[in-house]
Formats: C-alpha cells, sequence, structure tokens
C-alpha cells in the first residue's frame, strides 16, 4: 500500500515538474538557444522518467483492481455457497427459485423440486463422528453435481437436506432423475479411513401445475412430500392440488 501512495506521489510530483519544465523551454529557448538545448535533453529525461512511472503506476493499479474484484468473488462465495459441500446455500436456494419461479410464469412452464433427506444420517455422526459425517454430506453433493441436468441448480438446504430445482422439468422427469438419485446413493459406499458406509435417501418432489406459485409455495410443497417419503416405503403417491407433488421412497 505505502509503495502504491509513493508511486501515486511520484506521479503527480513528475507530471507537475513536467509542466514546469515545458514553460522554462520555451522561455530559455526564446532567449538562449544553447540553454534550451540543454533543456531538451532534460526534457527528454523527464519524459521517460514520467513514462516508466505512469507505467508502473497503470500495472499496479491493475493489479489491485485484480485483487478487489478477486476479494469481492471471494466475499460473494461466502455469501451464496455453503462452505462444507460449495454447493448453494439456503438463501441462494430460495433466491435462484424465485427466479425460476418468475420464468416459469411468463414461459408457463413448469418446474419441479426435489428435496432429498439422508436416512438415520444421525446414526452417522453419532457412530462415526462428525468429521465423517462431513464427509458423507459433501460426498452427496458431488453425486448431486455429477448427475444434475445442465438446466438445474442444486443446494444444500440444511443439515443433511439437499434441493434440486429442475426447469422445464414434469413430475415424471423429476421422479426419473430421482431414481437416478437414489441408485447411485444406495450403490456407493462411503469409505473414509477405516470406515465403510451404505446409506439411502429420501427424495420428496414438488412441481408447479399453475405457474402461479412462489418458492417458499414450492418448497413447502416438496418439504410435505419428504415428510410422507420418510414415513411410506409402498412406492410412489401423486397428490394433484394448486401444487402437484410426488410423494414416496423413490
Amino acid at each position: 500500500m505505502l509503495l502504491k501512495v509513493s508511486l501515486r506521489i511520484a506521479l503527480a510530483m513528475s507530471l507537475s515538474l513536467l509542466v514546469i519544465c515545458t514553460m522554462m523551454f520555451g522561455l530559455s529557448y526564446a532567449s538562449n538557444p544553447v540553454a534550451g538545448a540543454a533543456m531538451t535533453h532534460l526534457l527528454t529525461g523527464l519524459l521517460w522518467a514520467f513514462s516508466l512511472v505512469s507505467i508502473l503506476s497503470l500495472c499496479l493499479l491493475s493489479r489491485e483492481a485484480a485483487e478487489r474484484q478477486r476479494m469481492i468473488t471471494r466475499l460473494q462465495e461466502k455469501a451464496y455457497l455453503d462452505s462444507l459441500t460449495g454447493l448453494n446455500n439456503h438463501g441462494r436456494v430460495l433466491e435462484l427459485l424465485e427466479n425460476e419461479c418468475r420464468r416459469s410464469r411468463q414461459a408457463t412452464k413448469p418446474v419441479s423440486v426435489l428435496m432429498l433427506d439422508l436416512d438415520h444420517f444421525k446414526l452417522v455422526n453419532d457412530c462415526f463422528g462428525h468429521p465423517v459425517g462431513d464427509f458423507v454430506l459433501a460426498e452427496i453433493a458431488q453425486i448431486l453435481t455429477e448427475l444434475c441436468p445442465e438446466c438445474a441448480f442444486t443446494g444444500r438446504y440444511g443439515g443433511d437436506e439437499f434441493v434440486l430445482v429442475l426447469a422445464d422439468a414434469t413430475p415424471l422427469e423429476a421422479i426419473s432423475l430421482a431414481s437416478r438419485l437414489k441408485t447411485a446413493v444406495n450403490s456407493r459406499k462411503f469409505s473414509f479411513e477405516a470406515n465403510s458406509i451404505s446409506l439411502s435417501i429420501s427424495i420428496g418432489i414438488a412441481t408447479s401445475s399453475t405457474f402461479r406459485e412462489t418458492s417458499r409455495e414450492l418448497i413447502t410443497a416438496a418439504d410435505t412430500a419428504l415428510y410422507e417419503a420418510k414415513k411410506s416405503r409402498d412406492g410412489r403417491t401423486i397428490h394433484h392440488d394448486d401444487v402437484a407433488y410426488v410423494t414416496g421412497r423413490v
């Protein structure tokens, strides 16, 4: 910081000196050509010095701007991303979902929300410790990222709950993705040091039906579906109301 301030001062001083020498050069050349020639050499040196200081100042200012942009990006990531999984955090999920609901209303196309919850995840923390639990959550996030379509986004809603938002996805398309997610999690052995853990997930799905639903309404419907999914193991149950949602252990 001190170097940057010094260079800025030097740049201002060089500019001022350049102006003064230019005025002196005009006066000297008019009265004494020899002195004017010497002043020309001095002025040329000052021009080189001024150019060098200007270039250094521009380089430092550019680097400072780049550092400031990186800092802004890091702050945005901290504000929007979950620190453990790297997925969108709770607030960012609701913000993106509200944007998607607005787009859905304008385009009159459906949007589907999947709420996922790890079954008996508390036992993982109690039996193996929180570091293992954190590892499992990060692995689940990786599975979601790998299987998530390009037109969708994922997030950690809180604890061991995750959210997927699918643009232009019908209930059947959402169920199909949920089935692939279940297969991927069921077939994965979560190995951490000497521990190997098998897990299953419950999924609740909500799909907009009137294109007037808010993000909160869709999240509430998906959460209700998830609650029913965790209670039931008898396949899928489909409900059609203002918000059509699919429940079941898919």
